[in-house]
């Protein structure tokens, strides 16, 4: 399976393509492929909330049964894999959009920056638009990985995050939830406070001091602020009540 990084990368990198061969086509304000993005971005999300949702539905399925606490749970099932897969679209379609919009349009704004400074360096050179557009590739290749793992850093954790909560929804059982931040000198003191908060109710939503709400860390449906959600490595521990 591809990580999430590499399926970025390469939608990344056919978006500047795109807009490369325009450029080599004679158009000077080339756009990019915005497509990519979004075909990616599902990709990336579904698999990763795949994997954490069917971990947590089994770890807590094994937990409980070895408990004897409850003799009722469902064995997971391809049911659950079918639910979960509309629930990521169902939840992309709601929500992805305004952050696919900020990938295209950082990618673009790239695009933009770069195309003038390359069409004059060329003709300096005595080349041409085609010279221009190699240019642009190659100068797209030295940064599309960093891109790349930037945005997969955040978008992992905010599907894996959303993973652990379907997978734990899914086994009927009534649980609560505590943040849980990594305990180094890079977290947010946002987040470090939330992680010595109290547990709460998984339905309920935490509260970060700037006022931000999200259900889990990397939530960003409940309109918390853009800088508690990138670059976040937080989780959420889970626990049967």
């Amino acid at each position: 399976m591809e990580s999430t990084t590499d399926i970025l990368e390469k939608a990344l990198t056919k978006q500047v393509n795109s807009a490369a061969s325009a450029l080599a086509g004679g158009n000077r304000k080339p756009k990019i492929k915005k497509g990519a993005i979004k075909k990616a971005y599902a990709e990336a999300w579904i698999d990763t909330v795949l994997l954490f949702a069917g971990e947590t539905f089994n770890a807590l399925d094994i937990k409980e049964k070895s408990l004897k606490r409850l003799n009722n749970l469902k064995d997971f099932t391809d049911e659950e894999m079918k639910l979960w897969t509309e629930r990521v679209q169902e939840h992309l379609d709601e929500h992805g959009g305004k952050r696919i919009t900020l990938i295209d349009g950082t990618t673009q704004d790239w695009v933009d920056r770069n195309v003038g400074n390359l069409l004059e360096a060329a003709a300096r050179d005595g080349q041409g638009v085609a010279e221009a557009a190699r240019n642009l590739r190659k100068e797209w290749g030295e940064i599309a990985r960093f891109r790349a793992e930037r945005i997969a850093r955040t978008e992992i954790v905010a599907a894996s995050n959303f993973g652990t909560m379907e997978g734990a929804t899914a086994t009927g059982l009534k649980m609560r939830k505590k943040w849980l931040h990594t305990p180094d000198e890079r977290t947010r003191d946002e987040h470090r406070t939330e992680g010595g908060e109290d547990w709460i109710g998984l339905e309920k939503l935490f509260t970060l001091s700037d006022g931000s709400k999200l259900s889990q860390p990397g939530d960003f449906t409940n309109g918390a602020a853009a800088d508690q959600i990138i670059n976040c490595r937080c989780t959420i521990l889970l626990e049967v009540v």
